[in-house]
């Protein structure tokens, strides 16, 4: 079963209708399809694969949902595997299939394809790297958070459909297509994954400092000035890597520190506040118990029970 949107907004299906232009004419009389549509992107829910050689001159990323074995799926010849919950990319131009010996329709777990219009990609590409000739890796990649994310916003909108949705469905667009631009690798993005790859090495590098050094004065300009970055920079890609601040990062370090103390030694507190690298016990009490929920007395009791 095919599902449209209403006729006044067939303009927003036309990007389908162009993906349907592509199927051997006979599949839409025999195959069920779930389907969410803008103008650039296609997203189609399905739980069937095509045994006869296929290529599109669109870019198509699959994502299998559940664990159950996907057939092996052949591009250009070669033999690939897809596994849950990573995305696995399909080049313009690129003939591919799913491995069957039962005629033209071979059942599949439950998946996720998405279409992306190919001028739309490359224009994409062209205003963030510079280059617009993109071509993906055949391989299995993860599927981060916000890609995730904006996949289901993506289908919320198409379903739906309230006021402005188009608008927003535009914005959608960008947000998946960058995205998958910047996280699947490419040829495109082989400069931003090395000095992504870069960044994580400093990040790990200046966690070690901490762990080390959590009971030492040092300021913010000193761990920037360690990793080589300025103190604004730093902290973008300290919290983009962990989550948290340095100073945040820092704190459950120090947290972390006199929680063993408290649990495995029997030190007065207020050792326990300057040894953890804190400078004031009533502060210490105060973070400890944000912290955990307990004051350093009460955790001590607790801990040993």
């Amino acid at each position: 079963m095919f599902i449209y949107t209403r006729k006044e907004e067939i303009c927003m299906i036309s990007f389908f209708n162009e993906i349907l232009k592509s199927l051997p004419p006979e599949l839409p009389d025999i195959i069920n399809i779930i389907n969410y549509s803008s103008s650039k992107i296609s997203i189609i829910r399905l739980e069937n694969g095509f045994s006869t050689p296929n290529a599109y001159d669109i870019y198509k990323f699959i994502l299998p949902l559940n664990s159950l074995e996907y057939p092996p799926e052949y591009i250009d010849k070669n033999k690939y595997y897809l596994e849950k919950r990573k995305i696995f990319p399909i080049n313009p131009g690129q003939t591919h299939f799913s491995q069957t010996d039962k005629g033209l329709i071979i059942k599949t777990p439950l998946s996720l394809v998405i279409f992306i219009e190919k001028r739309f990609m490359q224009n994409t590409a062209k205003t963030v790297f510079g280059k617009n000739n993109v071509f993906f890796e055949n391989k299995n990649s993860d599927l981060n958070v916000n890609l995730n994310n904006l996949i289901n916003l993506f289908i919320e909108e198409t379903i739906n459909k309230q006021p402005g949705y188009q608008f927003i469905l535009e914005n959608i667009n960008l947000q998946i297509t960058i995205n998958i631009l910047r996280t699947i690798d490419c040829n495109c993005n082989h400069n931003l994954k090395m000095k992504t790859y870069c960044e994580k090495k400093t990040i790990k590098r200046v966690i070690n400092y901490l762990k080390n050094n959590y009971n030492q004065d040092f300021s913010l300009e000193d761990i920037a000035d360690f990793a080589s970055y300025s103190p604004f920079h730093f902290i973008r890609i300290f919290k983009a890597e962990t989550g948290k601040t340095p100073f945040d990062y820092l704190l459950d370090i120090k947290i972390d520190e006199s929680k063993k103390l408290l649990k495995n030694s029997g030190k007065p507190i207020t050792d326990i506040c300057f040894d953890s690298g804190f400078n004031n016990r009533s502060h210490f009490s105060a973070v400890f118990k944000r912290k955990t929920g307990y004051s350093p007395s009460q955790y001590r009791i607790i801990s040993k029970s």
